[in-house]
């Protein structure tokens, strides 16, 4: 199983993390280093953590659109700093994976957890029931939300995505640095004395195909039981990552890199970063004039 980075609203690509300590210092404009949270120069410039905040804002002004056509459309309150993703993912998009993690999670994400959330997933279970019962209900629904995005326009998705997708590049060039490579084997080695050789070739790949189908690690783990078995394999994975020295290895060779490309791209992406600053505000006026009262 290759460790998700998410992009916001658009799609999911790849990305390998883990870690268990803070690092020293940092360069000039980027943030400290942080192997237990993957803090990475570009992280400033996701726009991950505005995805919650606009699903509410479009839903909360589909609502009102089709309130006008007869239709209810339920939106519960929710705090607007409501967590954009699980914990599981750094401030970048990055998934996070450690031994703390893994002896409660295992591979599973951490569950998202916030003030309605019950109410949140009655609403879900509702609009689902709703489309059932009405097929025009998504021709309306995105004609609404169309409209609604006249005053909430999405950022172009080249931009919206454009420091999560660099960061993919740079983790993919990362994996084949000579260091990290050397840390991989280390990593075999320590997988195969735990008995565990077989899954996967690398860290990123963990638990492989098989195991992650069966122990459906594309399903939050609050609803999903975590086995013993996967526990293990999670705890005996994570720290073969910190004895081989992997996780540190491509932290390091991410945050160069990183630095490097901030530098080069700094026009650009201090232009993204002012819009996705912009496109946040807008969010904000928005679920505040709409929010249930």
């Amino acid at each position: 199983m290759k460790r998700p980075l998410l992009l916001a609203g658009v799609l999911t690509v790849t990305i390998a993390v883990g870690g268990c300590s803070a690092g020293k210092g940092s360069a000039e404009g980027a943030p400290a280093k942080n192997l237990e949270q993957w803090a990475l120069p570009l992280d400033q410039y996701a726009a991950i953590q505005t995805t919650a905040l606009r699903d509410y804002a479009e839903n909360l002004m589909v609502a009102r659109c089709l309130s006008n056509q007869g239709v209810e459309w339920p939106v519960p309150w929710r705090p607007l700093d409501a967590p954009a993703v699980s914990a599981s993912y750094s401030t970048g998009g990055a998934r996070l994976f450690d031994e703390n993690i893994a002896t409660k999670y295992g591979y599973h994400r951490i569950p998202i957890v916030y003030e309605g959330k019950a109410e949140v997933r009655k609403a879900s279970d509702a609009i689902n029931a709703l489309a059932q019962r009405d097929p025009s209900i998504d021709e309306k629904s995105n004609a609404c939300l169309e409209e609604a995005r006249k005053t909430i326009p999405v950022p172009p998705v080249e931009d919206y995505n454009y420091a999560t997708v660099s960061a993919v590049a740079i983790d993919d060039a990362s994996l084949r640095d000579a260091t990290v490579l050397a840390a991989t084997r280390k990593w075999r080695d320590c997988i195969n004395r735990a008995g565990l050789g077989g899954l996967a070739d690398s860290p990123q790949d963990m638990p492989g195909d098989a195991k992650s189908d069966e122990w459906r690690l594309g399903e939050p783990s609050d609803p999903v039981p975590i086995s013993p078995e996967e526990i293990r394999t999670a705890t005996a994975d994570a720290k073969c990552r910190t004895s081989s020295h992997w996780s540190q290895a491509l932290y390091d060779a991410d945050y160069t890199a990183q630095v490097a490309f901030v530098k080069k791209n700094a026009d650009k992406l201090n232009r993204i970063r002012d819009e996705l600053a912009k496109d946040k505000e807008r969010l904000l006026a928005a679920a505040t004039k709409y929010a249930p009262k």
